[in-house]
């Protein structure tokens, strides 16, 4: 006789960038790309408007004449705004600093990808400062030669985000500077990140309905799915 529960799943592993919650017997894309170009991203007289392909010149954010970079429209953004992003392949580092409550939010992760860039000095592809509280990042996918995202800010959000295939951790969220940062994962796949998937230390941490496969060793060490310890800070080596 089985002791035990017997979790409810699909019948056969899901597809990189598919997921499926407990409960799920069918695997699924993390979030829903929608219709047109902004897909189901609310309009709003703020909004700083993103597509890569955009070719018009004149750029100044909005939906007739976007930036091409979301580094551009971060600059431009309004604290409280959204960074609204088109489908495309971003290869650029974002630098999240004195916008607070600013949301950056694609089409959708299996369309709107961001890759940090090698040859700098910055530790994710997204870093979010202390002075950028309640910064929310919505359906897109992080990925690259780095950390995905790192973030010292308070109440910072991750939704409907696939980080995947970093060389590093996939989301680092810590006090290194004493701010009492906090992280919640929500509705979320990350997968095939290097060390340990989500590393939350000296501060709060929150997972909710999310997904965490595949975390790939290193320097022989075994990778962990999520580490949480609000009593540790630590540095960013």
């Amino acid at each position: 006789m089985d002791d035990g529960c017997r979790p409810v799943l699909p019948t056969s592993d899901c597809e990189p960038g598919t997921m499926a919650l407990v409960g799920e017997t069918s695997c699924r894309d993390v979030a829903s790309c929608g219709e047109g170009t902004w897909g189901d991203i609310p309009a709003g007289v703020d909004d700083e408007h993103v597509d890569g392909e955009y070719t018009g010149g004149a750029s100044d954010g909005s939906a007739d004449h976007p930036w091409t970079t979301i580094a551009e429209a971060i600059a431009a953004a309004a604290p409280g705004a959204i960074v609204a992003i088109a489908a495309g392949d971003y290869v650029e580092d974002l630098f999240v600093h004195a916008k607070a409550d600013l949301q950056i939010w694609g089409r959708c992760p299996g369309m709107v990808s961001l890759s940090g860039l090698v040859a700098t000095e910055q530790p994710a592809a997204i870093f979010i400062t202390d002075e950028a509280p309640g910064t929310t990042v919505r359906s897109l996918a992080i990925t690259g030669p780095k950390r995905g995202l790192m973030t010292v800010a308070q109440d910072t959000l991750l939704e409907r985000v696939w980080i995947h295939d970093t060389e590093r951790q996939g989301i680092f969220a810590t006090d290194l500077i004493g701010t009492s940062a906090g992280l919640t994962l929500r509705d979320s796949l990350v997968e095939k990140t290097v060390s340990t998937a989500v590393f939350v230390a000296g501060s709060a941490g929150v997972v909710e309905r999310s997904v965490v496969r595949d975390t790939l060793e290193l320097d022989g060490e075994l990778g962990r799915g999520v580490y949480v310890d609000r009593s540790v800070r630590s540095d960013a080596t």
